[in-house]
């Protein structure tokens, strides 16, 4: 049976509140969220979507991502994650990854299976599969009858590949690969073998960003990361993440995200969060944090 090659392991509905965001991460399962209300901004792969009510995100497994509310209003989602067990169904859901607009019976679906994990009755989940192979039946078809460009810019949001999206696509992964150390702009810019002019204008365009800002941005990032999930001092933090100095580590950590990094630390997280187990052994390691 279908059924037998997938797994839903969680369910949540949540509430982000103004300004709160999950930081990039991926991870070994499949993931669909649908936006119910609100605004806000989804990452996917560096490249960024606006959110709004009935839109809908498929994400394959292995693929980084992150979500982010807007400064002004709530963002409430349904969250489904789920593993899929057959390698063909898999590459098949894979290929269909992307955004979606406007699929009502995919809300409803969600609906019935956030009811069914929440009432935990006989038989819960073998329904819970059964929506959920519908929900991937009904991308599935969706994606099939669009046109190859449509198919295209589902799978993959963002620019198109072309000259620009490849500096960009260069230059993330040289980041990517060297931020823990000292970088200028003309070096990147030889290594990747354009003229630095060129290199800010793309990224003034596409990111709205200059080159090296977007560069803090990405240390701090990974500075957060290390924040929360290291117990490593403040010194060792910056220096892994190519800050020189601890005071400018703070200074620039406290520029981008509000707050001093040992505060950051300390801090709470708060949001609404109603999750629903639907496998005994998933654990969801996902963690807010609020945006400057």
């Amino acid at each position: 049976m279908l059924t037998d090659q997938i797994e839903a392991m969680w369910i949540s509905r949540y509430d982000y509140q103004p300004g709160w965001y999950f930081n990039k991460h991926h991870h070994s399962y499949f993931q669909i969220i649908y936006i119910v209300s609100g605004s806000g901004s989804f990452y996917y792969q560096e490249l960024e979507k606006q959110l709004s009510q009935n839109k809908l995100f498929l994400i394959a497994a292995g693929e980084s991502h992150k979500l982010a509310a807007d400064q002004k209003n709530t963002l409430k989602t349904l969250d489904i994650k789920f593993k899929i067990k057959v390698d063909q169904f898999a590459s098949r859901v894979k290929m269909a990854a992307g955004e979606y607009n406007d699929l009502p019976q995919v809300k409803n679906l969600l609906g019935q299976i956030w009811q069914e994990g929440r009432k935990k009755q006989d038989y819960y989940q073998e329904l819970v599969n059964s929506f959920l192979l519908q929900i991937l039946i009904n991308i599935l078809r969706v994606n099939s009858n669009s046109s190859a460009a449509e198919k295209e810019a589902a799978q993959r949001p963002g620019l198109k590949e072309n000259t620009e999206n490849q500096l960009c696509r260069k230059f993330l992964n040289y980041i990517e690969e060297n931020y823990s150390r000292e970088l200028l702009l003309k070096d990147i810019a030889s290594e990747l073998g354009y003229n630095q002019s060129y290199i800010c204008q793309i990224f003034k365009e596409n990111y709205n960003l200059t080159p090296m800002s977007f560069l803090y941005k990405y240390r701090i990032q990974k500075a957060a990361e290390l924040l929360k999930e290291s117990g490593d001092t403040l010194s060792q933090i910056a220096g892994k993440t190519g800050f020189k100095t601890v005071h400018h580590f703070n200074r620039t950590f406290s520029k981008y995200q509000g707050q001093p990094p040992g505060e950051y630390r300390d801090q709470h997280l708060l949001a609404v969060r109603r999750d629903i187990y639907l496998a005994a052994d998933f654990v969801n390691k996902n963690r807010l944090q609020k945006q400057k």
